[in-house]
């Protein structure tokens, strides 16, 4: 779901090549912790792997069983093999609402109408607008589901560092 570096390459061409594009990268944090599971799944934590200071925070001495505190989880974790997937579809019906889909190339959305193309990483957005509102639109929407850092001057994307020679 997410995009090769190859089509990466060719996103940074595009904005290199175009004229007036202006380019940024934003993140979501804790993506999969946004995205509700389809049903609830159970975990078990060894009690004497919890802290003291957890189990004080929230009561678990009475919670505990044998050894073990069990925990039902509704919403996307990390580890669990079906979180990338659920969080990936959750945002991309989230995106949908505002007009955005997937291009023809994995990892790539774009707009019917609006001058912004962006590839995803996982939770990682590499955009390419050429009007400021217009991404502005974007990150106000994807703001209303998730934690949402946007970085203006783009100089990171997937740990990749940018760094300008320009005076």
């Amino acid at each position: 779901h997410s995009a090769s570096m190859e089509t990466i390459k060719i996103h940074w061409n595009a904005v290199l090549s175009s004229p007036g594009a202006r380019y940024c990268t934003a993140d979501i944090s804790n993506m999969y912790l946004e995205s509700k599971l389809e049903s609830p799944q159970y975990v078990r934590f060894r009690w004497d792997l919890i802290p003291p200071r957890i189990r004080a925070a929230y009561n678990l001495e009475e919670l505990k069983h044998q050894g073990f505190v069990y925990a039902r989880i509704n919403r996307a974790w990390y580890g669990l093999k079906e979180s990338g997937r659920i969080a990936h579809d959750d945002l991309v019906e989230h995106l949908a609402k505002i007009g955005y889909h997937k291009g023809k190339t994995e990892g790539l959305f774009l707009h019917k109408e609006k001058d912004l193309i962006f590839c995803l990483v996982v939770d990682d957005f590499a955009c390419r607008y050429s009007n400021k509102q217009d991404a502005l639109d974007l990150i106000t929407h994807i703001e209303k589901k998730y934690k949402f850092k946007v970085d203006w001057e783009a100089r990171q994307y997937i740990c990749l560092l940018y760094t300008s020679d320009a005076a």
